[in-house]
């Protein structure tokens, strides 16, 4: 499953959006292995770069091999031989059952994270790496977007069945859209896993002015400069993942 700004790239562009999002030179792909011995197999013939452990040399591009599944210990977490410090993975399951097949020229295919798996992930990471919280804030936020400018969301968004949660938002299309967003990531994931993440998120609540300002993605960016505007979009996506489904 490719994921990172490979697969933020290849959701962008197949919602028709053109906008120029940060770049990247590599590539971040999870493999759902069922022992480590599965791992080391589809990886070794690749030589390692670079200094994370997990990052290896594909016919020139730098490709990050992130392996899930059966090797998590605890769930949600792996740490490849390669490495001294595990990695988070949580979603990454979740989010590989949710997603959508690419076929490739060769005759394989690949996973791509649906808008919801994609910014699942992104939540998690965000918290994980709050130190370089820019990238995975402007994905985040990217993420929002697709849903905020998606005309198909905004008629889910708007159906008689959700006159309750329209009210919540003064019948706001983007806080709408953007509830949506938070209800459709907790109905990726399994109760307890929805619960963690919200408690991750609710622990966090009162430092939200600290990060909202990272909660853009530049000049396409529909929120523009207005902080109260991202902290009231991210307050919206964070209360739609309590939401149970």
């Amino acid at each position: 499953m490719i994921v990172g700004a490979e697969a933020r790239d290849l959701i962008h562009a197949s919602r028709g959006h053109t906008g120029q999002l940060r770049s990247t030179s590599d590539l971040d792909l999870g493999i759902a292995v069922r022992n480590w011995t599965d791992f080391d197999t589809a990886v070794e013939r690749y030589e390692l770069v670079g200094s994370n452990g997990i990052r290896r040399d594909v016919q020139g591009v730098p490709v990050d091999f992130i392996p899930f599944g059966d090797v998590e210990s605890p769930p949600g977490s792996v740490l490849p031989a390669t490495r001294s410090d595990p990695i988070i993975v949580f979603g990454f399951q979740e989010a590989f059952d949710g997603a959508d097949e690419l076929p490739l020229p060769s005759g394989a295919t690949v996973r791509i994270p649906t808008p919801a798996g994609f910014a699942l992930l992104k939540m998690r990471a965000w918290l994980d790496r709050l130190s370089f919280a820019d990238k995975d804030a402007r994905d985040l936020a990217v993420a929002a977007y697709w849903y905020m400018s998606d005309e198909r969301v905004l008629e889910r968004a708007f159906d008689e069945s959700r006159t309750e949660q329209l009210e919540a938002v003064d019948f706001d299309g983007d806080l709408a859209a953007v509830q949506l967003l938070g209800e459709d990531i907790g109905s990726c994931l399994g109760a307890d896993a929805r619960q963690d993440l919200c408690e991750r998120w609710n622990r966090f609540d009162p430092d939200l002015d600290f990060i909202v300002p990272f909660f853009t993605f530049g000049s396409s960016d529909p929120i523009g400069r207005d902080l109260f505007r991202r902290r009231q979009i991210l307050e919206r996506l964070i209360g739609g993942l309590s939401v149970a489904p």
